[in-house]
């Protein structure tokens, strides 16, 4: 009898799950939360009304295999889907409702001029050595003043940590930059030197395939549901509220683990998605390492009595000197956006000792100020939820230190699979759902 354990209920675990029930006898997903989901969940006020815990959507991964086990079970009639994923931002105090990325002529014409030029001085820069920092690599995509003026404080704002710590490969909230309008955006991105670092004026453009898919009632959360029981009709058994206390091995191979419970499970693979450091823990393998400094995210869950001023799914704010980071506006999301509830979800990156709650009415204030909510608007519902661990700041040390003990962990147990968070990188979900399923793939040919 062939016993497959996964652990971690987030979507790179019921994804592995889903794949291996086609290949073991068994298999068990365990998760620590009640629910799993992770990240990928919904939560509802005493009205009923959903908020999700970030600002997530299902969108395709390119691959058929995966797209077609994740998403095909999912209606036209319950499930909004669309191709276009409508973004706006504030940046340097003015709203932009066409596009996610800041707009650089906001910083002043001899900045962008001089920005400009150094794009395409260090687009033609022969680079023989890859980046040391994160800074480095801005500089090198946006050039000097851009990556000074408008990509470092987007990362410390969103990370907490200056750009010249972290590890060149720190995914980050901006990929692109306005640099001008429509017309002479489309000259400037014929051009090699200017296609990567300059966004069109407008996210119309340049659309691809992809699906995004939202559900028209309730939160994203309802797929995790809906998954989950297809999991458990095939056979899986899923343990929410439990965790791997143990992992016993030797000869290289995990033979078996226990849950807090004292629940003794014979192993034949194991597929960990979570630090890896808590694998080797719970293995009793030493390791060297400390845990990345936390950046709490509190979720303002709000409602409104009149509709949003603002068509977008999500509005991001560059600037400083606010606490929000990122809204999501449910109604836009659904496809009905006159249509109530009102509800909406702030982002804010906080610290260990931010007092989320103490910052409401700011946030509310800050949702009037980028009009996004009418300044007449009356605020019916609030609820304040925090993510205590988003982020990490992915410094070297963190990076450095992550995949020396994947390595560890893989040499030591070698029916152990690291997947998701386990492994640094992948970061976002699509990546995620790709390595996963390359990964386990992969394992089975081996």
């Amino acid at each position: 009898m062939s016993t497959a354990i996964v652990a971690g209920g987030g979507i790179a675990g019921l994804l592995s799950a889903k794949l291996l029930a086609r290949q073991f006898d068994e298999v068990l997903l365990v998760e620590r939360d009640a629910h799993c989901g992770g990240l990928l969940g919904s939560i509802s006020n005493d009205g009923g009304i959903a908020f999700d815990h970030g600002a997530h959507i299902l969108s395709d991964t390119g691959l058929e295999e995966i797209d077609s086990l994740l998403y095909d079970d999912l209606s036209e009639e319950k499930w909004h889907t669309f191709r276009v994923l409508r973004a706006g931002n504030w940046f340097a105090g003015a709203m932009n409702r066409s596009s996610p990325f800041p707009d650089a002529r906001r910083v002043g014409q001899n900045a962008l001029r001089t920005g400009l030029a150094e794009i395409a001085t260090a687009s033609m820069a022969q680079h023989e050595v890859p980046p040391s920092t994160l800074a480095e690599a801005l500089e090198r995509r946006f050039g000097p003043t851009l990556a000074s003026l408008i990509a470092g404080p987007v990362v410390r704002k969103q990370l907490g940590v200056d750009p010249g710590q972290l590890h060149p490969l720190t995914p980050f909230s901006i990929r692109r930059i306005i640099c001008a309008d429509a017309d002479d955006t489309r000259r400037l991105k014929q051009d090699p030197r200017f296609s990567e670092p300059l966004a069109f004026a407008s996210y119309e453009e340049g659309v691809g395939s992809t699906r995004h898919r939202y559900p028209r009632t309730g939160g994203i959360g309802q797929w995790v549901d809906g998954f989950v029981d297809g999991l458990r009709r095939d056979g899986v058994e899923i343990a929410c509220g439990r965790t791997i206390d143990a992992v016993a091995h030797g000869a290289g191979k995990i033979t078996s683990i226990t849950l807090d419970d004292g629940r003794a499970v014979p192993c034949s693979m194991l597929t960990w998605t979570l630090p890896p450091a808590m694998l080797l823990r719970v293995a009793g393998i030493p390791f060297e390492g400390r845990p990345p400094q936390p950046r709490p995210i509190g979720l303002f869950h709000l409602v409104f009595d009149v509709p949003f001023q603002d068509p977008n799914y999500h509005v991001t704010c560059y600037d400083e000197p606010l606490h929000t980071f990122r809204v999501t506006l449910y109604p836009n999301l659904r496809g009905e956006l006159l249509q109530a509830p009102y509800n909406c979800t702030v982002e804010v990156i906080g610290d260990t000792h931010t007092d989320f709650e103490a910052l409401l009415v700011q946030v509310v204030q800050e949702l009037k100020l980028m009009g996004i909510v009418s300044s007449s608007a009356t605020l019916l519902t609030s609820m304040v939820s925090v993510v205590p661990t988003g982020f990490p700041a992915t410094t070297h040390s963190f990076m450095d230190s992550s995949a020396k003990q994947t390595e560890l962990a893989e040499n030591h147990l070698h029916n152990a699979l690291l997947v998701g968070r386990a492994r640094c990188p992948p970061f976002f979900t699509t990546d995620v759902l790709v390595d996963v399923f390359n990964a386990i793939k992969a394992f089975a040919h081996a």
